[in-house]
């Protein structure tokens, strides 16, 4: 990840230069403003949150029946509290729950 360069930046940014060290990374100003303001924190902590419901969903209503798909699963998700559409709950369950879960 590129979060190792923003971290070393800002311990060292008093000593070396702000704009010295954000040359030698070649990384623009705004993207370390970006990381210092974290606007998408929320993004991702709904995104992690909606992951795990999911896991949940999946382990706690399959009882080793056939696995849900997006549809089911976005209906799942309203019902616990998330509102999202179905393209959202079809990425989720064939980009990121293919790696938690191990299906193909």
């Amino acid at each position: 990840m590129i979060f190792y360069r923003y971290e070393f930046i800002d311990k060292f940014k008093d000593e070396l230069g702000l704009n010295f060290l954000l040359n030698k990374f070649e990384l623009h100003k705004n993207s370390y403003e970006n990381y210092k303001l974290d606007k998408k924190k929320k993004y991702h902590n709904n995104k992690q949150e909606i992951l795990e419901t999911i896991k949940h969903i999946f382990y706690t209503h399959n009882d080793g029946r056939k696995t849900f798909g997006y549809r089911m699963m976005k209906c799942f998700l309203e019902y616990y509290g998330y509102e999202i559409s179905f393209a959202t709950a079809h990425k989720y369950m064939n980009k990121y729950m293919n790696k938690y879960l191990g299906l193909s």
